[in-house]
């Protein structure tokens, strides 16, 4: 429009004043600016001007203005289209994530679920494991309500016990309030060594109702002490008692003695209860006991008056002579001390070495043993041979193939090797490296 060059461009009054408007209209058509109304009316304009004019410049004039709006409107519904396939992209997304977040959480609620029912197994499990070491033990000790003849019998009732919930058992009104008692016990060490120490004070010397206080707090509120969490629960009523009731004594090791002290009963369930301990114990205590049991032919006294009373007079005779008061006597009596003495020095240094020695081994290859354990779908072989057969068939073919004498099985049984070898130097570090650093 402003590129006319002719004489008569401007003169006629359409074009002196609708052609600014036009102009100024377009510019802000291009800017951005321009309003919805007005672009609709430019529209209208330029399409009534169009072959309505015996102006040639009024005609030219409707030409790029359509073609400018048509461009911008095919833009604009380009962008309104993409727009709409982006937000129907991001709706199928958020569904999908929807989706899978409803899955998550279903799969871990189905997992919480899973691992409840097996905490409640494993309780019930222990509990009875529980009262059939307390029937061991009765026996054991010639208890009245345990005898050879119902043993079995009661073994058996324990086997076959039916659990009730707590629950269906107590009114909702009282539920509660028993919930709340349990936490407060358990989450109170000085209280219940309190309580304990008090029923001991109070039952000393008679018969006592409360002789099964002990067993009875050790599985109801501490689950006997399975878990990590009560163990340590335990420990702390433990170090309360050893204050209240050892420390403070006398004698401490008269109530050790007697053995009926809350604190050596929970110390014995304790200990009892901690498997961990047994088989530490076993492995540490193994030798030392065994080299005591070998040295069968000698009585561990130091005492002269023991010493000649384990003898025989025959044998008493042999070893030291006729005269006791004779000078000879002693001397040998004095030797046969000093050959005890030695011997002793000898079966304690044993359970000191044996003890540190595992205690050593305990800290050192504990975590190395713990990855070793965890590479449970490994088979640390690495001779051919021995690899295929450690697989199922369905397995070995997933594997490694059809055929096994195909260049690819013997490729994919070669790079198993070398992980298999991998593996096998990275659990060797990890024992070097746990032993160089506790060493």
């Amino acid at each position: 429009m402003n590129g006319t060059s002719t004489k008569r461009r401007m003169r006629c009054t359409p074009c002196r004043e609708g052609t600014q408007w036009l102009n100024k209209v377009m510019w802000r058509f291009v800017k951005g600016r321009a309003k919805p109304a007005e672009i609709d009316a430019l529209w209208e304009i330029s399409k009534q001007i169009e072959s309505h004019t015996i102006c040639a410049l009024g005609d030219a004039a409707a030409w790029p203005v359509q073609g400018l709006i048509q461009k911008i409107a095919t833009m604009d519904l380009c962008g309104e289209h993409s727009g709409m396939d982006t937000l129907t992209m991001l709706c199928e997304r958020l569904r999908s994530e929807k989706l899978l977040v409803a899955s998550e959480l279903d799969t871990l609620q189905r997992l919480n679920e899973q691992v409840d029912s097996e905490q409640s197994d494993l309780a019930l499990l222990t509990w009875i494991c529980r009262q059939q070491q307390t029937v061991l033990s009765r026996l054991i000790n010639s208890h009245p309500d345990v005898r050879p003849e119902n043993c079995c019998m009661l073994i058996a009732q324990l086997d076959g016990t039916r659990f009730v919930a707590g629950y269906r058992r107590i009114d909702g009104q009282h539920y509660s309030s028993v919930t709340e008692l349990l936490n407060l016990l358990l989450n109170s060490p000085t209280l219940v060594a309190e309580i304990l120490h008090n029923i001991d004070q109070i039952s000393k010397g008679n018969e006592s109702p409360f002789a099964e206080l002990v067993p009875c707090i050790y599985s109801l509120v501490y689950g006997c002490a399975v878990f990590p969490e009560d163990e340590r629960r335990v420990l702390e009523v433990l170090f309360q008692l050893l204050d209240i009731q050892l420390i403070s004594h006398s004698d401490p090791r008269l109530v050790l003695r007697r053995g009926n002290a809350s604190f050596c009963q929970l110390y014995r369930l304790f200990s009892e209860g901690m498997y961990s301990s047994k088989i530490f114990l076993t492995a540490a205590l193994h030798d030392p006991v065994m080299f005591v049991l070998s040295q069968d032919d000698l009585f561990l006294d130091i005492e002269p008056t023991k010493t000649l009373i384990r003898f025989p007079p025959e044998e008493r005779r042999r070893r030291f002579g006729e005269d006791e008061n004779s000078l000879s006597f002693l001397q040998k009596l004095t030797a046969h001390r000093r050959y005890i003495e030695s011997k002793l020095v000898t079966i304690t240094t044993r359970f000191i070495q044996g003890i540190s020695y595992h205690i050593f081994l305990t800290a050192a290859l504990h975590d190395p043993v713990m990855f070793v354990l965890s590479q449970d779908d490994l088979f640390l072989d690495i001779e051919p041979t021995k690899t295929l057969i450690r697989f199922p068939p369905e397995e070995r073919r997933r594997r490694f193939g059809e055929d096994e004498n195909s260049l690819s099985f013997l490729q994919k049984l070669t790079a198993h090797r070398r992980y298999i070898e991998s593996k096998l130097v990275t659990i060797t570090t990890r024992f070097i490296q746990g032993i160089s650093y506790h060493v």
